[in-house]
């Protein structure tokens, strides 16, 4: 069932996303390096799912992970502000987008090492 469905899983979370990114979030510096790891993913997976290339997930998975660690740090700056660095203070992200963000990551990159594991 992952082998068959698991990129089109992919592409839709990356494409709603990207949807829900666009017309939600207030852009701030992070926010701006997880759309960097997040926008190419969406056409990505949908081209790899279109043709069928599993082998696409070793090559997606680094991207989905340094994502995620952007989505992390953002977390942890709302706790530890003084551990932010000098180009991002004042983002005015909301701690909410940044579990969306964290979850829709974290999907994908379970989603793409279950379809590793597959082949």
């Amino acid at each position: 069932m992952i082998r068959t469905y698991g990129l089109y899983t992919v592409w839709v979370l990356a494409c709603l996303s990207l949807i829900a990114d666009l017309y939600f979030v207030e852009p701030c510096c992070l926010i701006w390096m997880e759309r960097i790891c997040l926008y190419p993913l969406a056409f990505i997976a949908g081209i790899a799912a279109w043709r069928g290339f599993l082998g696409i997930s070793s090559y997606l998975l680094p991207q989905v992970i340094l994502g995620l660690g952007i989505s992390i740090y953002q977390v942890v700056l709302h706790k530890k502000p003084e551990w932010g660095f000098a180009f991002c203070s004042g983002c005015p992200t909301s701690t909410l987008v940044t579990w969306i963000s964290i979850g829709v990551f974290l999907c994908i990159a379970i989603l793409l090492f279950c379809l590793k594991r597959s082949q």
